[in-house]
């Protein structure tokens, strides 16, 4: 009997030791499963970097599972439907609103960083061959800086008439005396058409520029005979002048006050502007006689002179006239 049990015992004890054995298999195939299954990754979201485990099988899946949401423009690489792979990377690149500032208007658009080109192709915006883009079609819009410009350049021609200023010519004239001129002929402007290039900057005018000239009417230059004689003779008595002057001469008469001068007003007194007449110069004044320049008055200015006469009467018969004057030498 002791030796029949003895011999059950053993097969019992053997059983049990299979059964720690392949407990034991059990967990450690087990805890290799699960180390197996678990995945180490790293998700780039816009350049900043977040290490993780995950026992999800695809890319969308662990973006669920780490609550990290996608938008239509982003960009996901690899793709949602990839299946994550041991000590994989995820690149997230964030879509943004890129803002086009064009016609008066604001444009924006949701965009991957890209260049400036290339995100206006994604619009119905038709650029002028001269349009200035800011910044250039090759630079590479970010989120940083997301503000394109359009400028419109728009040219134009417009044609203007234009008068031409005439020159005057001066002649000396032997004939004349020195001091006083003549127009001989008289100045006639000049007509041309100006074609000019206009150039306008979102409809302000930055430019104009002569393009060509077309002369419709040429100028006729102003003649002007100056005198050069210096000798007169007057009431049989010749006499050297420095210049001479026409001038409107009206007459005074006593008025019991003493001449710029000091001197008490005579016959032969004239009133001058001085600008115009020295005071003191001698002179010879047409249907007066030779005089000297010795008073002024308030209403002498310019070619006008005052010349005296004893009477009032005298005076009011002289009235007002043209005369020359000579200022002598």
């Amino acid at each position: 009997m002791e030796n029949a049990d003895a011999h059950q015992g053993h097969p019992r004890r053997v059983i049990k030791s299979v059964i720690i054995v392949l407990t034991v298999l059990l967990i450690v195939f087990c805890y290799a499963g699960y180390a197996w299954m678990e995945k180490d990754i790293t998700i780039v979201v816009d350049g900043e970097k977040i290490h993780t485990k995950t026992f999800k099988p695809t890319v969308e899946d662990v973006l669920i599972e780490k609550d990290i949401a996608v938008y239509p423009k982003d960009q996901v690489v690899p793709s949602l439907e990839s299946r994550v792979e041991q000590e994989q990377t995820i690149n997230i690149t964030r879509a943004f609103q890129a803002e086009i500032q064009v016609d008066g208007k604001q444009v924006n658009i949701a965009t991957l960083p890209a260049c400036v080109g290339d995100i206006l192709a994604q619009t119905e915006i038709d650029l002028g061959e001269k349009d200035i883009i800011e910044p250039g079609l090759e630079t590479l819009l970010t989120k940083d800086a997301p503000v394109i410009k359009i400028c419109r350049i728009t040219e134009e021609l417009i044609t203007r008439k234009q008068k031409i200023a005439f020159h005057t010519e001066q002649k000396s004239d032997t004939e004349l005396e020195q001091g006083i001129r003549r127009i001989v002929r008289k100045g006639k402007e000049g007509l041309k058409e100006e074609t000019i290039k206009v150039t306008y900057k979102d409809g302000e005018i930055i430019l104009q520029e002569l393009v060509s000239t077309k002369v419709l009417a040429e100028p006729v230059s102003k003649i002007v005979a100056l005198g050069t004689l210096q000798f007169a003779s007057r009431g049989g008595q010749r006499f050297q002048f420095e210049k001479a002057l026409e001038t409107t001469a009206t007459a005074y008469t006593h008025t019991g006050r003493r001449t710029s001068t000091g001197t008490m007003p005579k016959v032969g007194t004239v009133a001058v502007d001085p600008s115009q007449i020295p005071l003191g110069s001698r002179l010879y004044v047409e249907g007066y006689g030779f005089g000297k320049a010795e008073d002024t008055g308030g209403n002498i200015r310019g070619q006008r002179i005052d010349v005296f006469l004893e009477t009032e009467g005298e005076a009011r018969r002289w009235g007002r006239k043209a005369v020359k004057v000579y200022v002598l030498k």
